[in-house]
C-alpha cells in the first residue's frame, strides 16, 4: 500500500457536536495502548534475557566442573572439544542475554520519548478543547441574555400598544411606559451586539481549534507509524539472535521472518481507523440565531401568543383583574378595600415586573431538554481510567445506571458493583439492559 492510499486520522475522527471530542480521545487511547504494548515487549525481552543468562551460566558451570580430565589419548581430545563447545554455547547465551538487555533499555528509552511527545501534544489539544468549551458556554450565556432582552422588549411593545388603545391612560404613566420601552429596545440592541461579537470571536477560535485538531491527528499518526516501524526493526534483531542458538533455529527464524515481513504500518493504521472512526463530518459553524427563529419560541405559538402569556403573568404578579390596567392599580392604591401593590408616589417599574416573572419562563425555553432521566441505563463505549476520586474508572462495554446529569459533559452514574461517581457523558450510549441483565 502506497503512502497516497493511506487513510488519515485527520479525516476520520471528527464529531458533529461543537463540544464533542470523542474522536480525539479515541486516538489518545490508541497511542496509550501502543505504548503499553512497547512496555510489554520490553518486559518479554527482560524475562528472555534472564532465562538465557541463567541457562548460559549453567552451561559454563557444567563445562568447567565436568570430570574426566584423567583420560588420555584421542578420547581425551574429543572430550575436551565437547567441554569447550559446551562452554562456548553457554558464553553465547550469556552474550545474547547482554544484547537483549541492551535492546530492552533502548526500547524503554524510545517509549519514554514517545510518551513525552504524545503527552505534550495531547495536553495542548485538551487545553484547546477546554477553551473551546468555555467559549461556547459563554456564548450560550450571551445568547440567553439576548433572548431575555428580546422578551422584555416584545412585552413592553405589546403593553405599549395596549395602553395606546386605551383612552383613560394618564399622560405621565404613558410617557413612563414609552421610556421603558425605549430602554428595553436599547438593552436588547446592546445584548445582540455582545452576542454577535462573541459569536465572531467563537467562530475564529473554532477555525484555530480545527487546525490544531488536524495537526494533532497528523502528529499522532506519525508517532503511531514510528512506533510500528521501531518495533518491527527490533523484532528483526532479536529474531536473528534466537536463530543462532538452537538446532531448529533456522526453521524458527523462517516462521518469524514470515510474520515480520507481513508487518505494514499503513495496514495497521487503516485497520484502526476503520474500527474506531467517529466520523468525517466536522462540527458545523455556530450561526447567529435570531430570537424569532428560536425553536422553543415557535413551539409556544406565535409571538403574540407568547406576549399574551407574559402580560397575563404580569397581571397575576400585580394582582390585576383581566379588565384592569396599571393605571387602575395606582387609582385604587389608597382604596380601603384594595391592597396597595405599589405606592402612588412611585411609578410602577415594568423591569421589576418582568424580572420577577422571568424565572417562571426560564424552564419554558431553556431547561426542558436538560431534565435528567434517573434510572436510565447506559453502555460504556470506551474504557476510562480516572485519577480523580470523584470520577470513577469503568471498563469498555460495562453498563451503568444514570443517577444525575451534572451537565452535558459529566454525569453521575452507578456501576454494577455499586461504585458511584462522575463519568464523561460522551463515553456513554443508551442501553436497554441493566447491569444485571447484561451480566
Amino acid at each position: 500500500m502506497t503512502t497516497e492510499e493511506t487513510m488519515r486520522f485527520a479525516d476520520h475522527f471528527w464529531n458533529t457536536d461543537i463540544c464533542d471530542f470523542t474522536g480525539f480521545e479515541i486516538i489518545c487511547q490508541r497511542l496509550q495502548k501502543g505504548r503499553r504494548f512497547v512496555k510489554d515487549y520490553a518486559e518479554f525481552l527482560k524475562q528472555r534475557a534472564q532465562a538465557e543468562e541463567a541457562y548460559g551460566n549453567s552451561l559454563v558451570k557444567v563445562a568447567k566442573s565436568a570430570g574426566g580430565r584423567y583420560e588420555i589419548g584421542t578420547l581425551r581430545q574429543a572430550w575436551e572439544v565437547i567441554l569447550n563447545q559446551t562452554e562456548l554455547v553457554g558464553l553465547t547465551y550469556l552474550n545474547n542475554a547482554h544484547q537483549l538487555n541492551k535492546e530492552k533499555t533502548r526500547i524503554l528509552e524510545f517509549v519514554e520519548n514517545l510518551n513525552k511527545r504524545s503527552k505534550d501534544r495531547a495536553c495542548q489539544t485538551r487545553e484547546a478543547n477546554n477553551v473551546k468549551r468555555q467559549k461556547y458556554k459563554q456564548l450560550q450565556e450571551e445568547k440567553r441574555t439576548y433572548y431575555m432582552r428580546c422578551r422584555e422588549s416584545a412585552s413592553y411593545s405589546d403593553y405599549l400598544k395596549e395602553e395606546t388603545e386605551k383612552q383613560n391612560s394618564q399622560q405621565k404613566e404613558f410617557e413612563m411606559i414609552v421610556q421603558k420601552h425605549k430602554n428595553a429596545v436599547q438593552m436588547m440592541s446592546d445584548a445582540k451586539d455582545t452576542y454577535c461579537k462573541n459569536l465572531e470571536s467563537f467562530e475564529e477560535y473554532c477555525k484555530e481549534w480545527e487546525k490544531k485538531m488536524e495537526d494533532t491527528c497528523e502528529t499522532f499518526q506519525v508517532l503511531e507509524a514510528e512506533r510500528i516501524f521501531f518495533l518491527k526493526d527490533s523484532m528483526w534483531s532479536t529474531a536473528y539472535m534466537f536463530s543462532s542458538l538452537h538446532l531448529n533455529g533456522k526453521e524458527s527464524f523462517k516462521e518469524i521472518k514470515k510474520g515480520l515481513e507481513n508487518i505494514v504500518a499503513a495496514t495497521d493504521l487503516d485497520l484502526f481507523i476503520r474500527q474506531k472512526q467517529t466520523g468525517t463530518v466536522r462540527p458545523e459553524t455556530f450561526r447567529f440565531q435570531p430570537y424569532e427563529d428560536q425553536e422553543n419560541f415557535e413551539a409556544a405559538g406565535s409571538p403574540s401568543t407568547f406576549l399574551k402569556l407574559k402580560i397575563l403573568s404580569m397581571r397575576k404578579f400585580l394582582s390585576l383583574s383581566p379588565k384592569q390596567s396599571l393605571s387602575d392599580v395606582n387609582k385604587e392604591g389608597n382604596s380601603s378595600n384594595t391592597t396597595e401593590v405599589f405606592p402612588t408616589s412611585k411609578p410602577i417599574d415594568m423591569t421589576d415586573c418582568l424580572m420577577a416573572i422571568n424565572n417562571e419562563y426560564e424552564s419554558f425555553d431553556l431547561e426542558e431538554e436538560s431534565k435528567p432521566t434517573d434510572g436510565q441505563f447506559f453502555r460504556v463505549l470506551y474504557e476510562y481510567k480516572s485519577e480523580n476520586e470523584s470520577v470513577i474508572s469503568v471498563l469498555e462495554k460495562d453498563v451503568v445506571r444514570l443517577l444525575r446529569k451534572e451537565n452535558n459533559e459529566w454525569w453521575e452514574v452507578e456501576t454494577k458493583d455499586g461504585r458511584q461517581g462522575y463519568f464523561p457523558a460522551n463515553y456513554l450510549e443508551p442501553s436497554i439492559c441493566s447491569p444485571t441483565e447484561e451480566t
